[in-house]
């Protein structure tokens, strides 16, 4: 019985236990007389008794036990035996993210939640995982999947590199456009006369990307999205799919399927490591109550593009990159220093409200991934404190940003210091 859900019945069955000992032999009565009930604790006090986080991080713990029972270190075994895990979270890095998000949501409507997932491209370890504020609330990062908008446009972009259509392409931007009876427009209903495929993404116009996409397919899109790391199956489901026939619509270069904030930052991810596809992982190393190393990390890089060719696989992640080093400056969210950033945002209307659902910002250097996704689980519209339509671009543009800075400057000043010892 649980003194949290009844109290009353688990003090009487205490009772009734001690005073069966007394009549059995096995408990004395002035021992029993001795005997009070003991102090209860709420799940959250015995939470931090135990020095297990209820916060953010307590997302951490849960992606880790999962990890470890993927490899058959179970939990059981991990609460009778004990042990050290060594993670791959930086826990500066881990503050900056919660700093960052909670700057950033600072005076907002208490509707907006964010989540933040770093990733270290050369490893695919996860560095920084912010999946909500509360950690025995929703995954955020990790759980939910959420549509990301224009932020799926890279995707086609490979898949139209791989088809030998390049970046500098010539596409038509007018808007709107029909399709099979479905319209699509762009931003404000914007026209753009015929404009570069580098153009097209910096400038996020959807009407060239749905051009495009019609042109490479939308299955073709799907698989270089896999490729690059969104997963096969999201949730028990399978991803990028219509859910009655299984294959992706012309909406697919549009992000209208579901995905998470940790597989976007993981596809992004192989393209700032040259095309190379790493699992994220969370765990480093197991070693068990004994000082054994029961689990050990093992890098496992495979080309994703073009595995019979390292030069060609290579230069389509390149590429790819190429065409998302403008976005960061016309989005107004570029790094501090000039430094040169790959980076798309996305944003998801809700319905045909014309307000917006979800907002994303993705983007990274060769020594760091961040996807940042902002919505309501609610799936309300999401609007900023002076009731303006929340983009990419916008808040959450504006915790990478932040983080992204943070993270860089926090090195920076690291490398000093120790260059200095």
């Amino acid at each position: 019985l649980d003194p949290a859900a009844d109290l009353v019945a688990a003090q009487a069955r205490w009772n009734f236990v001690l005073n069966g000992m007394v009549e059995q032999g096995w408990l004395s009565p002035a021992d029993r007389s001795a005997q009070v009930y003991p102090k209860t604790l709420s799940l959250s006090q015995a939470s931090q008794a135990l020095g297990v986080p209820t916060d953010d991080r307590a997302h951490i713990v849960e992606r880790v036990l999962e990890e470890l029972e993927s490899q058959g270190i179970m939990r059981a075994q991990l609460a009778a035996g004990g042990g050290r895990i060594l993670t791959t979270i930086d826990a500066r890095a881990q503050q900056l993210a919660r700093d960052a998000v909670r700057t950033q949501l600072r005076g907002q409507p208490s509707n907006l939640h964010s989540s933040l997932v770093a990733i270290d491209p050369h490893s695919a370890a996860v560095i920084a995982y912010y999946g909500g504020s509360e950690g025995t609330g929703f995954d955020l990062a990790g759980g939910l999947a959420w549509s990301p908008g224009s932020a799926f446009k890279p995707f086609t972009m490979l898949a139209a590199l791989e088809r030998n259509i390049g970046m500098y392409s010539v596409y038509d931007g007018k808007s709107p456009l029909i399709v099979d009876g479905r319209s699509y427009a762009n931003s404000e209903s914007r026209n753009y006369p015929t404009l570069t495929l580098k153009q097209a993404m910096t400038q996020s116009v959807n009407t060239a990307f749905v051009r495009l996409a019609q042109d490479v397919g939308a299955s073709a899109i799907r698989d270089a999205a896999i490729h690059a790391g969104i997963p096969r199956e999201i949730n028990g489901k399978r991803a990028l799919a219509e859910p009655d026939s299984g294959e992706p619509g012309i909406g697919i270069t549009l992000g209208q399927y579901p995905v998470r904030t940790i597989d976007m930052a993981s596809a992004y991810a192989t393209f700032a490591a040259d095309g190379m596809r790493r699992e994220p992982f969370f765990v480093r190393e197991y070693d068990n109550s004994n000082g054994s190393v029961e689990y050990q990390h093992l890098d496992k890089p495979q080309p994703a593009f073009d595995q019979t060719d390292p030069a060609h696989n290579a230069q389509l992640a390149r590429n790819v990159t190429a065409t998302l080093t403008d976005v960061a400056r016309s989005s107004q969210i570029a790094l501090t220093g000039g430094r040169q950033v790959a980076a798309k945002t996305g944003t998801h209307q809700l319905g045909d409200t014309g307000h917006n659902s979800a907002a994303w910002t993705i983007g990274y250097t060769p020594a760091i991934s961040t996807a940042v996704w902002m919505g309501d689980p609610a799936n309300s519209a999401i609007k900023s404190a002076y009731g303006a339509d929340i983009f990419g671009r916008g808040l959450p543009g504006a915790i990478w940003q932040r983080f992204m800075n943070s993270r860089s400057e926090e090195r920076r000043v690291g490398k000093e210091c120790r260059s200095r010892w």
